[in-house]
Order: C-alpha cells, then sequence, then structure tokens
C-alpha cells in the first residue's frame, strides 16, 4: 500500500490550476512545506483522471527520489526519458494513439535539455497537447533565457495542457528570474515581455492578479508545531598577514582583463577557506601557511555537541574536503554536485544511521534532501540571496522536525565581502530575513580595519544586492487567501483512491465547498490574463 500524507492544503494546488483558466501553476511554497506531494497530486489527477500522458522535468540528483515518491506516496509507476533515445521512445510511445487507463509518468533531467541546442519535438496531431502535464521541479533552473534548457522548456510547455513550476526559491539575482519562469510556463508571453510585466507590476499597489497563478504556503501557515530556531552569528578574523596577502595576490595576478565576477569568485574563496584560496591560484600551502580561525571555531562547535550530527554548508568544494580532511574523530562526508547517485544514498544513509556523524554540503549536492534528524546546522559561508540561506535551513527546518528547537550557526569573516555587503545593506536585507537581522545586530557597529577586497568590486557587488534586495521584497509582498479555504476541505477529499468514483465535471468534486474562493482565483486569474494579453507582443 502507498504511504498516504493527509494535509488539506496540498489539495488546493490542484484546485487552483483546475480552476484558474491558465492551465499554468507556479508553486513557491516554504521549503519543506511539501510541495512534492502536492505535485504528486496534479500528477494522480491526470495519470487516472485525465488520462493524459505527464512528463517530470529536474535536477539529475531528483530523478530517483521522484521515482521513488510517486511510488510510495501514490502507487505511481514512472519511466524514464533522460537521454534523447529514451526521449525519442517517450514521444513516439505519446504519439502512438494508444488509450491508457493509467496515462504514464515520464522523467527527464534538466542536464539533457541543456546538452540539446533545439530539441525536436515530434507531433503528429493526434492529441491538441501531446501532453496532459508537463511539471519542472526547481524550475528556477531554466529562468535564463539565454540557454538552451530554456528554449527547450518553453517548447515543451507549448506541447503539454498543464504547466507546472515548483520552487521555493523563484528568485536568484533579480526580478528577471521570475519573467523567466513565468515566460516558461506560461508560454504565450516572451520573455521580453514578461520582464516589463513584472517591472510595472513591481510598481503597482497589489499583487492579487499574479496570485491567480501562483501558491505560497508557510509552514507557520500550515503547521501549530513550528520548530524554533536559535541563531547564532560567528565573527571570524583572519591574521592581518593573510588578508594582506589575498589583497596583494588578487591584485597582482587577477588584475587587467580580469572580471568584476572572477575577483568577487577570489575573494569569496579567500573568505571561505586559504585552502581554497591558495589551491584557486596553484600555490603551495607549505610555502604559504596560513593559520585558519574558521575551522578551529567550527571544531569548538562540534566539540561541544559531539553526540550530535550536524549539517555543514560552504560554496566551494575545495572548503568542503578541507573540513572532511580536518575533523577527527567523527564521520565526516562530503555531498556535492560531483557525488554520483550511489555515493548519494550511501553518504545519506550513513548520516541518518550515525547520530554524531558530520555532512558537509555544496549547494548542488543539497537539493531535494530531507533531514528531520539533524538540529544543528553551520552556514560556513554567507550567502546574502535570503532565500538561499532559507532554502539551506529547510533542509532541516522541516515538517515532522523532532526537536522543538534547532541551532543555525552563521559564520562571518571579519573584513570580507560578505561582512561588507551585509554591513552596507544589512539593514534592508533584515527587513526580508531574520538571518540576517541576527547577524546585522552583531557586525553593524564595528568597523573592520582591514579588508580583502576592493572597492571597484564591492560596488559591483553592492549593485547585484540591490537587485537582489528589491526582488526579494517584491517577493514577500505576494500574498494571497488560499490559506483561508483550507478550513472548507475536508482531509478526507486526500484519500485518491475515492477520486476514481468521483464526479469531475467541475474543477475538483469538493470545489462547491469553495466558492468564495474559487471566485476570487477566477477574478485574480482572470485579471492576470488580461495583463499578460496586453504586453504578449509588445516588444515584437
Amino acid at each position: 500500500m502507498p504511504e498516504r500524507n493527509f494535509s488539506s492544503y496540498q489539495l488546493v494546488h490542484l484546485m487552483k490550476i483546475r480552476s484558474n483558466g491558465l492551465n499554468s501553476l507556479l508553486i513557491t511554497d516554504g521549503v519543506g512545506v511539501g510541495k512534492t506531494i502536492s505535485a504528486g497530486y496534479i500528477l494522480y489527477y491526470c495519470a487516472n483522471i485525465l488520462r493524459e500522458p505527464s512528463l517530470i522535468v529536474c535536477p539529475p540528483i531528483l530523478v530517483d527520489k521522484w521515482r521513488y515518491e510517486l511510488k510510495h506516496r501514490f502507487g505511481l509507476d514512472s519511466r524514464l526519458a533522460t537521454n534523447m533515445e529514451g526521449f525519442e521512445l517517450m514521444w513516439d510511445e505519446i504519439n502512438s494513439g494508444v488509450e491508457w487507463d493509467v496515462a504514464p509518468i515520464y522523467l527527464c533531467s534538466f542536464s539533457l535539455l541543456s546538452r540539446e541546442k533545439e530539441m525536436q519535438i515530434p507531433y503528429n496531431g493526434m492529441r491538441e497537447s501531446p501532453l496532459g502535464l508537463i511539471l519542472f521541479d526547481e524550475v528556477h533552473y531554466v529562468r535564463n533565457p539565454k540557454t538552451n534548457a530554456y528554449v527547450n522548456a518553453r517548447n515543451l510547455a507549448f506541447n503539454a495542457q498543464y504547466k507546472v513550476g515548483l520552487s521555493a526559491t523563484p528568485i536568484n539575482n533579480s526580478l528577471e528570474d521570475l519573467a523567466g519562469i513565468i515566460s516558461v510556463l506560461h508560454p504565450r508571453i516572451d520573455f521580453e515581455d514578461a520582464n516589463d510585466l513584472f517591472g510595472d507590476l513591481w510598481q503597482s499597489p497589489t499583487l492579487d492578479p499574479f496570485s491567480g497563478m501562483v501558491t505560497r504556503f508557510l509552514k507557520e501557515q500550515i503547521s501549530d508545531q513550528f520548530t524554533s530556531r536559535n541563531l547564532h552569528t560567528e565573527v571570524i578574523e583572519y591574521p592581518e598577514e593573510y588578508m594582506q596577502f589575498v589583497n596583494h595576490i588578487v591584485e597582482s595576478r587577477a588584475s587587467g582583463e580580469s572580471s568584476f565576477f572572477e575577483k568577487i569568485i577570489y575573494y569569496r574563496l579567500a573568505s571561505s577557506s586559504p585552502r581554497a584560496f591558495l589551491r584557486s591560484f596553484s600555490e603551495s600551502e607549505e610555502e604559504y601557511y596560513f593559520p585558519d580561525p574558521k575551522l578551529n571555531r567550527l571544531s569548538e562547535l562540534l566539540s561541544a555537541k559531539s553526540e550530535e550530527r550536524w549539517l555543514i554548508f560552504t560554496e566551494f568544494k575545495e572548503t568542503a574536503r578541507h573540513i572532511e580532511e580536518s575533523i577527527e574523530d567523527r564521520i565526516v562526508m562530503v555531498l556535492s554536485g560531483e557525488s554520483n547517485f550511489e555515493e548519494r544514498q550511501a553518504i545519506v544513509n550513513i548520516f541518518r544511521n550515525e547520530p554524531n556523524s558530520v555532512l558537509v554540503m555544496t549547494p548542488v549536492g543539497s537539493e531535494g534532501l530531507d533531514f528531520q534528524i539533524c538540529s544543528n546546522l553551520v552556514n560556513y559561508d554567507l550567502h546574502w540571496n535570503p532565500m538561499k540561506i532559507e532554502q539551506r535551513i529547510g533542509r532541516i527546518d522541516r515538517i515532522g522536525q523532532a526537536k522543538s528547537e534547532i541551532d543555525i550557526h552563521n559564520f562571518v569573516a571579519r573584513g570580507s565581502i560578505d561582512e561588507m555587503v551585509v554591513q552596507k545593506i544589512g539593514e534592508k536585507l533584515a527587513l526580508v530575513s531574520d538571518t540576517f537581522a541576527e547577524i546585522m545586530s552583531i557586525i553593524a557597529n564595528e568597523q573592520s580595519p582591514k579588508s580583502m577586497l576592493d572597492n571597484d568590486v564591492l560596488d559591483s557587488e553592492l549593485e547585484a544586492a540591490e537587485e537582489l534586495l528589491n526582488a526579494s521584497k517584491f517577493y514577500n509582498r505576494f500574498t494571497s487567501s488560499d490559506i483561508d479555504v483550507i478550513k472548507n476541505i475536508n482531509p478526507e477529499n486526500c484519500d485518491v483512491e475515492e477520486w476514481l468514483w468521483s464526479d469531475w465535471t467541475h474543477p475538483t468534486p469538493w470545489i462547491g465547498n469553495c466558492n468564495s474562493w474559487l471566485t476570487q482565483t477566477v477574478d485574480n486569474a482572470t485579471e492576470f490574463n488580461t495583463i499578460i494579453s496586453a504586453y504578449a507582443g509588445s516588444n515584437s
């Protein structure tokens, strides 16, 4: 028997995409809320009620997770289309003319969309939309219109009746990210027009129209057992000679044609660890030895809770390996984008079974993993995108976390580019992030005598940070009345086996209990559709 999770709020997503008339939905629910299960209900509807095939596109490391979740949560089998041979076979099956009792669900990875310049999608016209549903998990992967993945994602979306995107972090840098995502999920509008739309929408007093195709449930809204966070800022002081060395090396070897971006990477490597910085320039650690107070502080924290699990995030693989090699008397493992599926599964199993183990993760390695068994987390490298920080913390701050409190340790290196950005716009960042509010209270009134950066690089990053800040404010303005409708949804409606005998003439069999919500959703979606129509083609 499939494992069941009965949560009424996870039916709202199916209700919305069936009601809004847009046939598209962006699910931006918070980390740990259960977006996969919410999307699973839509997939079940397409497979068993609509009886049209679905395609899930996700990061490669999530393919097997999706297969597991579909089988164990909903009793649904899935088929792989992760290479061109499998992809072409999928389209042959879709266009075969067969009538399915249970329509197939296919799985493809973003890496395939990225490799192919323009994927040819054969279509013989047997169906108005060959796919019943295209679902993009971590849809921000296709936000950049200059990439193959974006072009192929839009091409697929044109061939699907329903389009769904999942992302707890839809904004990575600016509002352009959101424009890219919407132009994939609603391909009638292209990127340039969508970008103009959101630029103007940012100036409007309300975002109600946008809520017609978006959901955003947060943990504190749907759970009365919200875990408390204890936030700690760990201020790190690197030796002055190290900071002077960093500036000298960057200016002497990364000057001239080196871009601001390259310099930023070098300064961030220097903040992360002396080893990462030295190896980026192929310098010997024996010739240029510098103490690592950051690693020393991490060792102290681990020793204070020697019988508990720890999750550590770093931006750089070299720093991750350095931590792994330096921590003694503990099982220390590294998960990065280089970890294959077998390594990933083995590491995760060890972490779950060893109560005093330590797992070091890079950003790519962390996707799709749930660690409610752990209550200690270290942001070894500070990221100034509040959504990125929240995504990290969401690995342990999830529904099902056994501890009533979790401890989050944020490392800030004095004089680093991270500290300088937080100092310059920290008060604004604090408006959209409790983590930055806590960090700001520690560092705001203390000026670093030395720094590892130059003013031009800092100015460039501050400009980018301001764009991110504006985008984050836009995102945090978004609210909807979706939370109010949950009380009108009977939890028994979550039993999908009953759906097979239900009347689906209306958007959902239980929609009659939600008339007020339905009216508001349709009104908002209609207005958003009108706005899209006004902008579509405006740049042609």
